[in-house]
């Protein structure tokens, strides 16, 4: 495939509106229900406790106030921010996730993290992306949980770790 030549900045800039997007790392959507379990900041970040005060600060979540706040149609401030996603979320929330999604032609997605319980199926995405999306395998936690399995299932310490060898061999070909 040849390199495309780009001469101008308009050339450039039709190039940048008319690449599809995709987002290289994004959790599952919350299900409605679960929505007030879980505090906005996490959108841009995986800080949890204290630290996720700290997050304020970081260029992730500036940048989610800026497109937001142009979203929204509100003030660049996380206040504001917040109190309008709060109103979006009690309207029509299938409408407020399609303007969200809106541009992105996949998403590859991180679905291990969390209670399995407050998140959609992450095939629910596909419904808003123009392609399907692609789940992530977390393969930290795959282990864990392998190890885990294994050793409740085994008493001796080489039983143990052959079954998770065995139970994480098995998990990866399943994946």
């Amino acid at each position: 495939m040849a390199a495309l030549k780009i001469d101008t900045e308009e050339a450039l800039r039709r190039v940048i509106h008319t690449t599809p997007i995709i987002d290289h790392h994004a959790h599952p959507l919350l299900k409605l229900s679960a929505i007030r379990k879980h505090p906005l900041l996490c959108i841009a970040t995986e800080a949890n406790g204290d630290a996720i005060e700290d997050s304020k600060t970081s260029l992730a979540h500036l940048r989610a106030v800026k497109v937001l706040a142009n979203r929204l149609g509100t003030d660049t401030t996380w206040e504001a921010v917040e109190a309008a996603v709060a109103r979006k979320q009690k309207g029509n929330y299938d409408e407020w996730i399609k303007t969200c999604m809106s541009g992105i032609e996949n998403i590859l997605v991180d679905d291990l993290l969390g209670d399995p319980a407050d998140v959609e199926p992450y095939h629910t995405l596909n419904a808003y992306t123009r392609s399907p999306n692609k789940r992530i395998l977390r393969i930290e936690e795959v282990a864990a949980s392998c190890i885990e399995k294994a050793c409740g299932q085994f008493s001796h310490p080489s039983e143990a770790f052959s079954g998770s060898v065995e139970n994480f061999m098995n998990a990866i070909y399943d994946a």
